[in-house]
């Protein structure tokens, strides 16, 4: 195991760890209250979390061409989205008219762009707070994850996939197989900062930002402070094939729950992210949250709590970032 570390320059010239960012967003059970699908062609499609008001809505946000977030979420069953309001969930009722927040928002294809467009990511508040105590700044990789479904086709309509483990266990799989698990974690986007802007400015700078959440008003009038943009870098600085940004087909590197867990929140990582192997510890995962590393891997319990996991890119992690931004083909 290495635990040599790898450093890059910051803007202003002196050496420093870039980190990765664990981010997790997209439907969970509170927001949304059911998984984002995995269509039958590989597509992770994290559906944006409900945004009442916002004119970025789930029927002019786009899978396809031909079907929009509104009509995908409708085949699959859906008449009402939750929303956490007040102590209590809330049913929002489905249509294409419905608010969303589409944040990150990465697929340039989602929507119709204005030139000089680049993929967004918006933070507020203390999880922003917690961005800039880990002195997170450009050239730093987020890697966004949320909770999925497989989907299947009948009768030309997308359903959420019926199949179920056996006795509630999974069986050995041959490499690249599909896993059988109905419900679980998956990396489905990725963003390499390129700036990092207050949100007051970055309209002022970036005039085709302006449609972003975290720059509407009827939506930013809600975070207490810090409310911040980051913008993606055109490239991916470790692979120049890989854009700086984007969303991602499965591929089993994408996904973090582990074979034959009870739980979407263990996961399994290669043993590099293991405490012992980085110059500090992946934030909000104390020492009791990993197994002991074993061939190669270790396992995770993955915190419930923060919505971005902070650890510095040593060998190791770059090397299985690299590989999952080009085994897990974008889309």
């Amino acid at each position: 195991m290495s635990s040599v570390r790898s450093a890059h320059k910051s803007p202003a010239g002196s050496a420093r760890e870039r980190l990765l960012i664990f981010s997790r967003k997209g439907f969970d059970s509170s927001f949304g209250g059911r998984p984002s699908p995995r269509l039958p062609d590989g597509r992770l499609v994290s559906l944006p979390i409900p945004e009442p008001g916002s004119p970025i809505t789930y029927g002019n946000c786009l899978v396809q061409p031909d079907l929009g977030f509104a009509d995908l979420l409708g085949q699959l069953g859906t008449s009402h989205i939750t929303l956490p309001h007040g102590g209590r969930q809330v049913r929002l009722p489905l249509g294409p008219g419905l608010g969303a927040h589409l944040d990150p928002d990465l697929r340039r294809a989602t929507r119709p762009r204005p030139a000089g467009w680049l993929p967004l990511f918006g933070q507020a508040d203390a999880a922003q707070q917690h961005l800039a105590n880990q002195h997170v700044a450009p050239g730093d990789v987020l890697i966004f994850f949320g909770w999925f479904r497989d989907v299947e086709v009948e009768h030309g309509q997308f359903r959420y996939a019926r199949r179920a483990d056996v006795a509630g266990r999974l069986q050995p799989l041959a490499k690249d197989a599909v896993w059988p698990l109905r419900d679980y974690q998956a990396i489905w986007g990725w963003m390499e900062i390129g700036e990092i802007l207050p949100a007051t400015e970055t309209a002022a700078r970036h005039p085709w930002a302006a449609e972003h959440p975290h720059l509407i008003t009827g939506v930013a009038r809600h975070y207490r402070g810090a409310n911040t943009v980051y913008i993606s870098a055109p490239q991916f600085s470790l692979d120049s094939r890989v854009a700086g940004a984007g969303t991602l087909r499965y591929s089993n590197i994408c996904r973090l729950t582990m074979q034959g867990a009870r739980s979407r929140r263990w996961w399994t990582l290669p043993d590099s992210f293991h405490p012992q192997n980085t110059s500090r510890p992946l934030t909000y995962h104390p020492p009791s949250a990993w197994s002991d590393p074993a061939g190669g891997r270790v396992t995770l319990r993955s915190a419930c709590i923060g919505q971005e996991f902070v650890v510095p890119i040593n060998d190791g992690i770059q090397t299985w970032l690299t590989n999952l931004l080009t085994s897990a083909q974008p889309w």
